[in-house]
């Protein structure tokens, strides 16, 4: 897998049920070729993971976190 729970738990998420079944879409969107380096996997996930599954408020704060911070770069590199 190109995103394992150690990444998500470096990311910020909390180990638990949920971050499984975060692990649980993630590896089903790889195997469909929905992305195929870590950086699109965070991609993704920052556009599907937030509403298939009820986050807990630290993890949904994570996946903030992350989109604020590519959102950074991304205007940054324009």
């Amino acid at each position: 897998l190109i995103i394992k729970g150690r990444d998500l738990i470096d990311l910020g998420f909390e180990p638990g049920i949920k971050m499984g079944q975060v692990l649980k879409e993630l590896k089903e969107a790889q195997l469909n070729q929905e992305f195929s380096n870590k950086e699109e996997a965070i991609d993704w996930m920052k556009r599907n993971i937030k509403d298939s599954i009820i986050l807990s408020a630290e993890d949904k704060a994570a996946l903030d976190d992350i989109t604020n911070i590519n959102n950074t770069t991304d205007e940054n590199n324009d």
